[in-house]
């Protein structure tokens, strides 16, 4: 059985934030909702919101260069030339060892 949700809220905000949805690619405000509602009801997410000046897009070269260091890193990987650690202070020990030999 479905319920319907009834959430006061300025009429201005509701408008500026559809503007916003539609624009991020969803069909209405509504459907956000929705989504985060499952989601929320799944585990799938918590409610942390991150301000978006706090956001960075990267351009098509830096995804480019990022793309590369992944498979650089999974390639290392399945050499066994990159290191697993279990914890920070696994990882600064390491970072710290000035004998350690990084290839």
């Amino acid at each position: 059985m479905n319920t319907t949700l009834h959430i006061p809220i300025n009429k201005a905000v509701k408008d500026q934030a559809e503007t916003m949805v539609k624009r991020q690619g969803y069909s209405s405000l509504q459907e956000v909702i929705r989504v985060l509602v499952f989601a929320l009801a799944n585990g799938d997410v918590k409610s942390t919101f991150i301000p978006t000046e706090m956001t960075q897009i990267l351009t098509s070269s830096q995804e480019k260069i990022l793309m590369q260091r992944e498979k650089e890193t999974r390639e290392a990987i399945k050499q066994d030339k990159a290191h697993s650690v279990n914890s920070v202070t696994e990882m600064m020990s390491i970072l710290e060892n000035t004998s350690h030999k990084h290839e």
